[in-house]
């Protein structure tokens, strides 16, 4: 079987160049590195850059902001480095206990098949999930039968992934994605947007990477509205930490809050999904126009796109502490779907 970086490099560019001259090396990387490294490397013959490749594989395709968490140690203080942290110490907790609910799997599943069912390529097609973690949408994409790449800055979600989905795995900064234009069928990302601090050019790169037959998947993310909270709810709200901390012990989803240093961590991980953050609809609806792309948004989607799910006790609180209705579901999480299409995606392809 092929290796991995020889069946990646076809699809990789130079994150800092653009080039798409990218080679293999017979060297190990010429530096110190905080991991194992194999015995070759990248390198870009443009730049002059220069990228490791982990002793399992993994090329580190860095942009400079990931390369200096890398080479330092990662800060708290950026986005970047809050992430690392984070999911180095609980990739294997989160594949456990995090989005578990099937409706998740249900819905990402609804929107891939409307976009593969407007597609023109035939199988394979090619998906790049970015921000991928431990692998839960790549796993749960298996019956389509893609050529997926999980992205992720942590190594250690990146081995997770693979040992969950079998995809490729590539680390790198979804600001600067270190694939060439058009290569993907499909993109998508779930829960992750809000972790990114340059979201805009996240998804720019995610139009950029994609085929103009192909489509984009953001999953769960937060409007402006969504977190729009009185400073009443603002206050509630942080008083979770103490009564998440004991339900940790007994329920096991709140395994994050069990060390309070961690779970406030996360919150700057999570760094457009706290009171007064979310996205501009018509600022994420401007990026996808002036890349050629139509974007179709879904407020509280179910299972299937076209469902409303009913709010969560949280959040039914937090907006009655900010004079809301609770059950508008524009006030809940989105769904966008974007591709070149002139109409709607509708109910396509399913597995």
């Amino acid at each position: 079987m092929t290796d991995p970086i020889s069946r990646l490099l076809p699809i990789l560019q130079c994150p800092l160049c653009g080039s798409s001259a990218l080679e293999k090396r017979s060297t190990p990387y010429p530096g110190s590195l905080p991991f194992d490294s194999g015995d070759d490397h990248l390198a870009c013959p443009v730049c002059e850059e220069t990228f490791p490749i982990t002793a399992d594989q993994i090329p580190v395709l860095w942009s400079a902001a990931l390369k200096g968490q890398f080479l330092n140690r990662p800060s708290p203080d950026s986005a970047i480095g809050a992430n690392i942290q984070v999911y180095d110490a609980i990739s294997d907790d989160y594949q456990c206990y995090t989005r578990r609910l099937p409706e998740n799997a249900l819905r990402i599943q609804d929107g891939v098949g409307r976009i593969l069912a407007q597609s023109a390529e035939t199988s394979p097609h090619y998906h790049l999930d970015f921000g991928c973690g431990p692998g839960q949408v790549l796993g749960w994409l298996k019956d389509f039968e893609l050529v997926s790449v999980g992205m992720d800055v942590s190594l250690v979600n990146l081995r997770n992934a693979r040992e969950a989905s079998g995809a490729l795995v590539v680390c790198g900064d979804a600001a600067q994605m270190p694939f060439k234009d058009e290569v993907f069928d499909l993109v998508t990302e779930a829960s992750v947007l809000h972790h990114i601090l340059d979201w805009q050019a996240a998804v720019a790169e995610g139009c950029r990477i994609c085929k103009p037959q192909g489509g984009i998947l953001l999953d769960a993310e937060p409007s402006q509205d969504m977190v729009a909270f009185s400073k009443l709810a603002v206050f509630v709200f942080n008083l979770r930490f103490p009564i998440y901390k004991l339900l940790s012990y007994v329920w096991k989803e709140k395994y994050i809050f069990r060390d309070t240093q961690q779970a406030k961590l996360n919150l700057l991980a999570e760094i457009h999904h706290q009171p007064g953050t979310g996205f501009p609809l018509e600022g994420l609806r401007s990026i996808f126009e002036d890349a050629g792309f139509n974007l179709d948004l879904y407020h509280s989607p179910g299972a299937d796109l076209d469902t409303t799910r009913p709010p969560k006790l949280k959040n039914i609180l937090l907006n009655l502490l900010s004079f809301r209705n609770p059950w508008n579901p524009r006030l809940g999480s989105f769904t966008a779907l974007g591709s070149q299409s002139p109409t709607p995606l509708k109910k396509g392809l399913t597995r």
